[in-house]
């Protein structure tokens, strides 16, 4: 029977060591992507707190992938349990609308008229809002079961997914903060 070595005498095994061929970085596409961000910026209309009932997750030009309902979700489910960070702009879920169907449905966050509504925003004012991280609320007319206008949403449908089990009583919380771009502008 070979004698036992202690912890201390045994030596890790050397690493083999491979050559290797020189490798050419891979391209770096910053200037096709600061070109995608100047053609976002002028086409952004702004941050606005945007309730589910308004936002669209079909993609009038292709078809969007299904809620995953396996380990993904939970994932996210377990990750949005720590917090939900829907203020923060990295967070923002982004959608497509037109400025003209946008302008006729923006309201304040928190002011009200005198009969209790909302009170209207001009566009003109959502880059002051933005600018105090304020999201004027979008609120297109009709009813509960027919909005008039939907935001064509471009991402977030399994956040929303996760958050309306976290409120399955509450849909005052069925809400998201979205950047939105004129879907005039193609950018997918």
């Amino acid at each position: 029977m070979p004698p036992k070595l202690s912890q201390s005498s045994q030596k890790p095994p050397k690493p083999e060591i491979k050559e290797t061929k020189e490798v050419t970085p891979p391209p770096e596409f910053e200037h096709a992507a600061d070109d995608i961000e100047r053609e976002l910026n002028r086409n952004r209309l702004g941050s606005f707190k945007v309730m589910i009932k308004h936002m669209d997750f079909q993609w009038t030009d292709r078809a969007n992938r299904p809620v995953d309902s396996g380990a993904k979700l939970q994932r996210l489910y377990n990750s949005m349990k720590t917090g939900i960070h829907r203020r923060e702009g990295k967070h923002h879920m982004s959608g497509i609308v037109t400025k003209e169907t946008l302008e006729k449905s923006i309201f304040h966050p928190s002011e009200v008229t005198n009969e209790g509504r909302p009170k209207a925003v001009k566009f003109s004012e959502v880059k002051e809002f933005n600018m105090n991280a304020e999201y004027p609320i979008v609120i297109f007319p009709g009813s509960k079961a027919k909005v008039a206008s939907k935001i064509e949403m471009q991402s977030g449908q399994h956040r929303m997914a996760v958050l309306k089990s976290f409120y399955k009583d509450n849909e005052g919380e069925h809400y998201w903060f979205v950047t939105l771009y004129d879907s005039k502008f193609h950018f997918r």
